[in-house]
């Protein structure tokens, strides 16, 4: 399938801009609030172009509803924890899941809308490596270069799918993206990656050159995607009538602009509960409890010094 080359930057744009929304400031005043874009390692300027999209969106849904939605960006990702376990943020959504977990364990803020793409409202991280076919073994990549992200959350579903430090089974190596990641093993430069599936399902519709031979090894169980969190002050009226717009966003002539980005990663908004994240929250509290996170704080101690 060809994809024209502005429209393969704007769905990347659809997609970030989605899994990045967060939330900035106090608790606004009565009809008045604030989401906030996190701030990516694409640049300033395709963040200048992620502030563009979000800034449309939010102008379409305050106009529509009558509630004001201001866009900022978070620079550091320790301000946007601060402001929301300290219950200063009216909504936050974020791409890190341990930052979920660690909202999550505030009590400050309720997950309450999620988004699905390509179908499919969780997702899943895999070792992926070129092959014949996808029963390749695991056993057979111990030793082998395996580039990965350089999040913690990653770092513990690895850890947990391989019963072992993944340090010691790979020559594990950091990469700055899954894209990155995708592009080195189709060219050669690793033996294997570990990325989230909705990556690979990206490529698949934009771009599968780069695909070609790779196959799934073994991969983490399924989590909820990232939800929006809504802060217990914020009025149930409010919450709902942002519900009640994003589940009919496909609908929408004040974004039919976005209409065919929407309908090409088949993006569906749809609630979230806490419950949607007992999986995550077991298995992060089961590292903890472990010690894993000492010894992912170590291999990037050491990734850092290389």
């Amino acid at each position: 399938m060809k994809t024209n080359k502005s429209l393969k930057i704007s769905i990347t744009l659809l997609i970030t801009v989605f899994s990045c929304i967060s939330s900035a400031t106090a608790i606004s005043a009565p009809g008045k609030y604030v989401f906030g874009m996190c701030q990516t390692r694409n640049g300033a300027g395709m963040d200048s172009q992620y502030k563009v999209m979000m800034e449309e969106i939010l102008k379409a849904f305050s106009a529509e509803s009558g509630i004001k939605i201001e866009a900022k960006f978070f620079s550091e990702n320790s301000e946007f924890l601060s402001a929301a376990k300290s219950g200063k943020v009216d909504f936050a959504m974020t791409s890190r899941q341990d930052d979920v977990y660690a909202i999550l364990k505030s009590g400050k803020m309720t997950p309450f809308l999620t988004i699905a793409l390509y179908g499919k409202k969780t997702s899943k991280n895999c070792i992926y490596t070129k092959g014949k076919s996808d029963s390749v073994a695991l056993q057979a990549l111990k030793g082998k270069s395996l580039l990965t992200y350089d999040s913690i959350d990653s770092y513990i579903k690895l850890r947990k799918l391989l019963q072992v430090k993944p340090e010691d089974f790979f020559d594990l190596k950091i990469s700055p993206n899954a894209f990155s990641s995708i592009y080195a093993l189709g060219l050669d430069d690793t033996t294997a990656i570990n990325v989230s599936d909705v990556n690979i399902d990206y490529f698949r519709v934009t771009n599968p050159g780069p695909l070609k031979g790779i196959v799934p090894v073994a991969c983490s169980p399924e989590f909820m995607n990232m939800p929006f969190f809504r802060h217990q002050k914020v009025p149930e009226k409010v919450v709902n009538e942002i519900l009640a717009y994003a589940v009919n966003i496909e609908k929408k002539e004040s974004l039919k602009k976005l209409r065919p980005l929407i309908k090409m990663v088949k993006m569906k908004c749809i609630p979230a509960t806490k419950a949607d994240y007992s999986p995550l929250i077991q298995l992060i509290d089961e590292a903890k409890k472990k010690g894993w996170e000492k010894d992912f704080h170590e291999w990037m101690k050491y990734q850092k010094a290389k």
